[in-house]
This record gives structure tokens, C-alpha cells and sequence, in this order.
């Protein structure tokens, strides 16, 4: 049964069931209470109009009297008539392959603000449409679970599809949909316009994606363009659309089906290849391929004779090479190796090409892990070369400068020797300089590998004294759901701290596998150690004065402070009272990142919030528990997915946020045996030294490098300093 608002279908494969089908609808209408126009009804009907279309067993037909209407439409003179042209087109583009393509000329005729003219090309592409509607395709009907192809294809002006299923070996168009690429989209690559075409696909036959699994029957690396890491902000969106739906990358095989003829080619606006009546000679084929691992680099490469006989051989790198660099021996190796025999025309194939004979490639990639692995020379099947040093070697050239003064010698000598030139006023310039405050490191992202894993706690205060002797705040945030939890405190002391911890997060969400906070006493103290050892929980530090560390509790603390200044205004003190209605806003509001609220990453479905009851939603104003049960398990069998789909939109704005932030970065790095200032803290600065105490203190050697921007200090006679250090916070010593 199908129904389209008002419109209802019953369909049978069989004449002897289509009665009971009828009974059971009449069924459901008497239960709501719900009837019928008898002058709407028709029954029993083999062949019939619905939704202005033909349905029947045979599948779905374009109505026969639009296609009159246009095949007897006369050639058009005026704009008004062309437009009406289009119209008619547009009610039977479902029906005709590659539309946009066919009515380009019209869509020219109708561009700019002159009069229209009917070219000469306009009446062929008119003629052509009238032809192939002289034959329309008749569209299929999928069947429940059905594995569907999509055919794309790419034109100078248009993205086109074909969605189809296959019937005893036949495949059988289900929608035909063609777009015109905008001005921006001109301008896209040849991948990133078939993506596109994909992209539309997802979106305008939406129903077929949620519903079926989709084969996209390509021969280019569509699915490898989306997924690798290092593609494309609009191709990572896409990527991310895409991901909800089951979708499989396949190459084409021969289409079957005279109506899909049209897709034959991929990119039909490449120039076809002009015909030679050269007799093709026999050539010989190189497949070359490169593999890299812990013990070292390796090559392999195999020539095909045109009769099919195999030669093997590997190459093992013993020098440093990058993957390029390894491709290009591999290659040079084959080559020298078709010299050696004397072969005078070669095809070569490698991984570096877009389109590669897989199955060939792949006895390629096993030469090359042979020769990259370490019991290579106990096999002494393969024959194996060894390289000491790269084949084509380059001379590093150094360029000589003569050595003189510039704009940055005075800084130097400044920084260097706290010399100042005797101009005062490039004196004063210099000493009173502006100091760069660009990022030193690339961004770090933190991810937690499952829900309630990972924890960050904060505090917040010391806040406006509310009833209660209430003064500061503690919140805790999980790293994979975003899932706050906050409450007010008295004082901010070592068991009031762990008790929280305790309450909060254990007690709720079980014991998690790391807790991350500032250095603070309230959380670096003995019984917070033993509170996290006897639980197993590993505890984790930012850097001294570096909250960044802790960024994402950082975040939520922001938005905490922010919401209860809006809603208390001028009564500051009443923000204890506040705090749990600002906090089940928080986890009821969809956080940017994931695009998920955190109570529905939690708890697999969204609450019912007091706007429902108010204005009654379906799930309040219908309740019935059975409907309720269902609902509820679905929307948990559907949690998994939801939360993967978070994850990679995380990923997603991780990627540009670390990647809008590093191109600021200007790096400052250090080695062990550095020595460096620190920045002066706390508990740190000498007393009664108010603001014109010294802001950095040292020197400090560097121990450890725990990991690009943190490192371990340790003072001049060797005891080491208890906390990491970020590099934003040191800066180097100049004997």
C-alpha cells in the first residue's frame, strides 16, 4: 500500500490477494474512523492514472497525453513558449536520461535579458526530444531490500544519473535525474563534479538511499577520493553526507539495458579518441609497485612477454626513500630490466595511476613486501637487488652570502647581549616592541575512544556568594558525548573535589578510563591519587598555566558562565539555583560538533522538553505503550550508528579547526640539553612582589621531550621538575 497525502494505492502481485489487501485497508480505515469518495474509487484496475503517472504491472509510464501535448507542440517564437517548452519537459524528466543535457539550447535561447532566438540548434535538440519521446522507458519498481546501481555521468553542463535494479539479467531504469552545474561548479575537477553527482543523488532520491543498499557501478576511485584523509574541504562534507547511507564502490561491468545506454561513458564531455588504422603491435607489459615497513623499503616488478610469460624480480632500498622516491626506483629498475632484454615497446602500470590492472598489481604489491621484509634472503625463490644509494643522485648546492648587519641584528644583539643601539628612539622601539603572539605548536585534538571514557573536570569561581555559603562550581565534561555535569560548592577542598568524581561520574556512568584537570591542589594531592589507583583510573594534567590542555571543559565552562549571566541579570547570587536549569539546557541543545545532543548521545533519544506538552508532538498527543517500547528499541538499535556519525563529523571539524589554526603557527622547538626560562606562576612568585615581580624564572634544562610542545624540565643540578611544560609558556636562555 502506498499513500501520497490524500492518494492511496493498493497493489497486488496477484489477483487472488489483492481481496484480503483490500480487506485489511478497510480495516484500518475503520479503526480511525476514516472514509472513502466512491467517485475517487476504482478497483480492480490492471492499468490506471495516479499522480498523473501510468501504473501497472509491467511498472510506471509516462503519461500519454503530456507526451502528445508536446510531440504535437509546434516550434517556439517567443520566450513565453519556450518557457511552456521546459515546463512540459520538466513534468517527464523522470523519464528522459540526461534532460539537462538535451535542453541546453533551450536554456540558451531563454539566457539574457535579449529577445530569444530559435536557433538552428534549438530545432535539432527539439527534434531529438521528440524522437526519444516517441519511445518512452518504462521505470521499475524496486522491491523491499533490494541492492540498487546508480550509473553517473559527467557532461560540459550537466551531473546525470540513473537509478536501476536488475531482473533475470536485465537491468531496469527506476529514476532518471540530471542537474545543471551552477558557475562555482564549473570550476570543480573532474572527481569532485562525479561526487557531486552522487551528492545530488543522496539528496533528491533520499527514500531509495534510506531504504536499499546502493552500488555505485564507477571505474574511477570515487570511493578513494572521499575517504582519504588529506582531500578536500568540500569533499570531506560530502564524505560525512554520505556516510549515513550503505553505500558500495564497484566497478562497471557491461550495462545491460538498451534505455541506459546514455551512461555509457563516465565523462561524456571528453573528446572521444580519433580513430587510427595503424595495426597495433604487441607490447610488452611492466607492472611496478613499492612497500614500506619497520625493517626498511623494498620494489617489485614484473614483466609480462606478449606470449604471458612472467619475469620477477624485487628491489630492496637500503638508503632512506620516501614513497615517491621508491616509486621512481621501481620503475627505474623495470626499465633497466626491459633494456637488459632488448624490449622495444613497453606499457607500464603502478599504483600511481588513477586506473591500474589490479589483479596484476597485486602480485606486484606481495614482490614488494617480500623485498621490504626482514627473512627476504632465506626464501631465495626471487631474485633480489639491493640498492646502497639512490640511483639518480642530486648534489646539494649551497648558495655563499656575504655576511653583514640588517634589520635584525639590533634585536639580536638585544636579546643576545641586552644591547641597545644609541638612537634612543630605535632604542625604545626595540625594548617596547610588540611581542608575536602567534600559536607555537600545531593544534592537537583529543578524542575519547567510547561514551564516558574520558573526563574533564574544571572549576569555576570563586562566583558571587549565594544562599547556602555556595561560592564555586565544579563541572565535569565527557569527551565523547559532550555530557556535563556540574555542581555548587562551599569551598573548593580535596575531599569535596573527590566526592564529586565519585558521585558524579563513577556512581552514574562507571568507573572511566581517564580524568584530565588542571594542576591545581584540589586535584594533584595524595587522596585523589589513591581515590583514582584504587579504581584504576589514570589520571592526566594539562600544562602549568595552559588551560588549552583541557580544552573542552575549558568550552563548557564558558558556556555555563555565559548562560547564567543572561539569566540572572542583576540577581547574581541566586546562580546556585540557576545552575541545574542552565545545565539541562546545556544537554538539551545540539552541540556543533557532533550535530547530536548530548542527552540523545547518552541515552540513544532526544527528551521530552516542556515546548511538547504545550504544543503536543505525535509521541505525547498518541501514546500507546506497545508503539512507545518499539519506538524506543529502534531508536536504540539505531544509537551505534548515531554515534559514529558524530564521530566523524568531530573528525570533520577537528580537521578544520586544527587546519584553520596551523597555518598561524609559527613553531618554537627545543632539543634535551636546551636551556630555557619558564614562566613565573602562582605559587611560584616571590612574595610581596606584587605586579613588578619577574615574569619568567631559570634557567631550566630540557630533560624529555614527551611530544612535539611539551617537555620535561629539570634544574641546573638535575632535580626534575614535577610538571610538563608547554612550550607557550617557556622561551629560550641565551648565555
Amino acid at each position: 500500500m502506498e499513500v501520497y497525502v490524500d492518494d492511496m494505492l493498493v497493489k497486488s502481485t496477484r489477483a487472488s490477494h489483492h481481496v484480503n489487501h483490500l480487506g485489511e485497508m478497510f480495516g484500518v480505515l475503520r479503526t480511525y474512523h476514516m472514509k472513502l469518495n466512491p467517485q475517487k474509487c476504482a478497483f480492480g484496475v490492471g492499468l490506471g492514472k495516479f499522480l498523473s503517472f501510468m501504473v501497472s504491472n509491467r511498472g510506471i509510464e509516462a503519461n500519454p497525453e503530456k507526451i502528445k501535448a508536446l510531440q504535437n507542440m509546434r516550434f517556439p517564437t517567443k520566450p513565453k513558449e519556450v518557457q511552456r517548452l521546459t515546463g512540459c519537459v520538466a513534468a517527464l524528466n523522470r523519464f528522459i536520461s540526461k534532460v539537462t543535457d538535451k535542453c541546453v539550447p533551450f536554456f540558451d535561447a531563454l539566457k539574457g535579458s535579449k529577445r530569444s532566438e530559435w536557433t538552428p540548434q534549438c530545432e535539432e535538440a527539439f527534434q531529438k526530444l521528440k524522437e526519444h519521446l516517441g519511445k518512452p522507458p518504462i521505470l521499475s519498481k524496486p522491491n523491499v531490500d533490494e541492492e540498487l546501481g546508480i550509473y553517473l555521468s559527467v557532461s560540459q553542463h550537466a551531473v546525470s544519473f540513473v537509478l536501476v535494479r536488475e531482473e533475470e539479467r536485465v537491468q531496469l531504469p527506476i529514476y532518471y535525474v540530471s542537474k545543471r552545474l551552477l558557475d562555482t561548479e564549473l570550476r570543480y575537477k573532474e572527481m569532485e563534479r562525479l561526487a557531486l553527482a552522487l551528492m545530488v543523488a543522496s539528496r533528491k532520491l533520499r527514500y531509495y538511499f534510506q531504504s536499499h543498499t546502493i552500488r555505485v557501478l564507477t571505474n574511477h576511485p570515487l570511493r578513494q577520493a572521499l575517504q582519504k584523509p588529506e582531500t578536500s574541504g568540500r569533499l570531506l562534507k560530502w564524505s560525512v553526507e554520505l556516510s549515513q547511507f550503505d553505500i558500495k564502490y564497484v566497478p562497471r561491468v557491461a550495462i545491460k539495458g538498451q534505455v541506459l545506454a546514455a551512461f555509457l561513458a563516465e565523462f561524456s564531455h571528453r573528446p572521444a579518441p580519433a580513430a587510427s588504422g595503424e595495426v597495433e603491435v604487441t607490447k610488452w607489459k611492466l607492472y611496478v609497485d613499492r612497500a614500506s615497513s619497520e625493517n626498511g623499503s623494498g620494489a617489485g616488478v614484473l614483466l609480462i612477454s606478449p606470449e604471458g610469460h612472467k619475469i620477477t624480480s624485487a628491489v630492496r632500498i637500503k638508503f632512506k626513500a620516501s614513497n615517491n622516491e621508491a616509486e621512481y626506483e621501481a620503475l627505474i629498475s623495470g626499465l633497466r630490466l626491459a633494456s637488459h632484454l632488448r624490449i622495444e615497446r613497453l606499457s607500464v602500470f603502478s599504483d600511481s595511476q588513477l586506473v591500474v590492472a589490479q589483479a596484476e598489481n597485486a602480485n606486484t604489491d606481495a614482490l614488494a613486501k617480500l623485498a621490504s621484509s626482514r627473512d627476504s634472503d632465506t626464501l631465495g625463490v626471487i631474485p633480489i637487488e639491493e640498492l646502497e644509494r639512490p640511483t639518480i643522485e642530486e648534489q646539494a648546492k649551497a648558495l655563499i652570502i656575504q655576511a653583514g648587519g640588517n634589520w635584525m641584528t639590533p634585536r639580536i644583539q638585544y636579546l643576545m647581549d641586552a644591547q641597545l643601539p644609541d638612537n634612543k628612539d630605535e632604542a625604545r622601539r626595540i625594548r617596547y616592541a610588540t611581542i608575536p603572539r602567534a600559536p607555537l605548536e600545531n593544534l592537537t585534538s583529543i578524542l575519547s575512544p567510547w561514551p564516558f571514557a574520558k573526563w574533564g573536570v574544571d572549576l569555576i569561581g570563586p562566583l558571587h556568594l549565594a544562599p547556602g555559603g555556595l561560592k564555586f562550581a565544579i563541572v565535569a565534561v565527557d569527551y565523547y558525548t559532550k555530557w556535563a555535569e556540574a555542581k555548587a560548592l562551599t569551598t573548593t577542598t580535596e575531599a569535596a573535589c573527590t566526592k564529586f568524581m565519585w558521585d558524579h561520574i563513577v556512581c552514574k556512568f562507571g568507573v572511566p578510563h581517564s580524568i584530565v584537570s588542571n594542576n591545581g591542589k584540589q586535584f594533584d594531592n595524595a587522596s585523589t591519587r589513591r581515590f583514582c589507583d584504587s579504581l584504576g583510573i589514570r589520571k592526566d594534567f594539562s600544562a602549568p598555566i595552559h588551560p588549552q590542555s583541557n580544552g573542552q571543559v575549558e568550552a563548557v565552562n564558558k558556556i555555563l558562565k555565559y548562560t547564567l549571566k543572561k539569566r540572572l541579570d542583576n540577581l547574581k547570587g541566586k546562580w546556585a539555583e540557576e545552575l541545574p536549569k542552565v545545565l539541562w539546557a546545556y544537554r538539551m541543545t545540539s552541540r556543533t560538533t557532533t550535530g547530536e545532543t548530548p542527552f540523545s548521545m547518552a541515552y540513544g533519544i532526544e527528551a521530552v522538553l516542556p515546548v511538547e506538552i504545550e504544543m503536543p508532538t505525535l509521541r505525547t498527543f498518541i501514546h500507546n505503550d506497545d508503539d512507545n517500547a518499539e519506538g524506543m528499541n529502534g531508536e536504540l538499535d539505531l544509537l551505534e550508528e548515531k554515534r559514529l556519525d558524530s564521530q566523524l563529523r568531530l573528525a570533520a571539524y577537528q580537521q578544520r579547526t586544527a587546519r584553520y589554526y596551523n597555518k598561524k603557527v609559527r613553531q618554537r622547538r627545543f632539543v634535551p640539553g636546551d636551556l630555557v626560562l619558564k614562566r613565573v606562576t602562582q605559587s611560584t612568585k616571590p612574595k610581596n612582589t606584587g605586579s613588578l615581580g619577574p615574569t619568567w624564572e631559570g634557567p631550566y634544562r630540557i630533560k624529555e621531550v614527551l611530544r612535539p610542545g611539551t617537555y620535561v624540565l629539570e634544574s641546573l643540578d638535575g632535580k626534575r621538575i614535577q610538571h610538563p611544560w608547554n612550550v607557550e609558556q617557556l622561551r629560550l636562555y641565551y648565555q
